[in-house]
C-alpha cells in the first residue's frame, strides 16, 4: 500500500506528537485514555478482538514506564469498559469499570479503584452476589462490596465514568 504525501504527513506528525508506540497504537486500534494525578490509564480494544470485545488496561506512571494491568480477582471474563479519575484526601484514584463488550448489559457493572501507580485496591470475587430475600428479578447482582467500602472509608468523589466507544 502506498501512501500519499498527506497521508505520509499526517503519520510523520502524529508519531512525532506522540511517540512512536502511542502513534502505532492511537492508528491501530480504539483508546480511551485517562489523566489521572501523575499517570495516565489507557482502556484499549485487545489484539484480535476485531469487535473490541477484549480490552487491556495500561498505564503510564510519573516515571515514564508503561505496564499492562492485571484484572481485579474475580474479572476473569469480564473485561475493562470505562474509567475516570476520583480524588480523595488530596489523593488521585483510577476507577475502572469492568463488563462486557460490545454490546454491555445493566447486570454487568463492577467498578475497581486503582492508584497512580497501578495497583488495584479492590476485588469482585465472586464476581456475583446473591440475596434470596429480593425478588427474583434481582437476587443476583454484582459483587462491587470491597469497590463501595473503599469509596466510603476515603470519602471517594463521585465520577462520571467515560467509556470506550
Amino acid at each position: 500500500m502506498k501512501l500519499s504525501s498527506v497521508a505520509m504527513g499526517a503519520a510523520v506528525a502524529l508519531v512525532s506528537m506522540l511517540g512512536a508506540e502511542d502513534a502505532f497504537a492511537a492508528g491501530a486500534t480504539k483508546a480511551l485514555s485517562r489523566q489521572c494525578g501523575s499517570a495516565t490509564m489507557t482502556i484499549r480494544c485487545a489484539a484480535g478482538s476485531a469487535d473490541c470485545s477484549q480490552t487491556t488496561l495500561s498505564i503510564r506512571t510519573a516515571d515514564g514506564k508503561v505496564r499492562t494491568l492485571d484484572k481485579p480477582k474475580g474479572m476473569g471474563p469480564y473485561t475493562p469498559v470505562g474509567m475516570a479519575c476520583a480524588s480523595a484526601a488530596h489523593k488521585a484514584y483510577f476507577v475502572v469499570q469492568y463488563g462486557e463488550r460490545p454490546m454491555g448489559c445493566a447486570f454487568c457493572e463492577w467498578y475497581h479503584l486503582y492508584t497512580v501507580e497501578g495497583k488495584v485496591l479492590t476485588h469482585s470475587d465472586p464476581p456475583v452476589l446473591t440475596d434470596s430475600t429480593l425478588p427474583p428479578a434481582q437476587q443476583q447482582y454484582p459483587n462491587n462490596k470491597e469497590y463501595n467500602e473503599t469509596a466510603k472509608r476515603l470519602d471517594l468523589e463521585e465520577q462520571d465514568i467515560e467509556f470506550l466507544r
